[in-house]
């Protein structure tokens, strides 16, 4: 009895240990600490994951190459092309396009 308990209480705990640490691709390679797993979308059931640098200040990124944190992906814009670079982060927020006023229902009433 107790063997089949303690069988039970491993095979759960390794199971759990599994599940934290979630490895990248067909072999559930764990990615170094400047790298990235990085998952196509391509509809598949199987994890084509792939460890990717993070690219540096200066680098050309999108959604499949991240820039390493705190870097930013920012659009560029060139005399014909538009592409995006990792930035430094911004310190300046960006005020809505929209009205953000709340009425007040006291005063406002609709």
């Amino acid at each position: 009895m107790f063997k089949s308990v303690l069988i039970t209480v491993l095979m759960v705990a390794i199971v759990t240990c599994q599940e934290e640490e979630e490895g990248c691709g067909l072999f559930k390679r764990k990615c170094k600490e400047n790298q990235y797993c990085y998952r196509p979308d391509l509809n598949l059931k199987l994890d084509l994951g792939v460890c990717l640098n993070y690219m540096k200040k200066g680098a050309f990124c999108d959604e499949r190459l991240q820039c390493e944190p705190p870097l930013e992906c920012k659009e560029t814009e060139s005399s014909f092309i538009k592409f995006k670079i990792c930035h430094e982060p911004s310190d300046v927020t960006v005020p809505p396009t929209f009205s953000t006023d709340i009425p007040d229902e006291e005063t406002n009433a609709p």
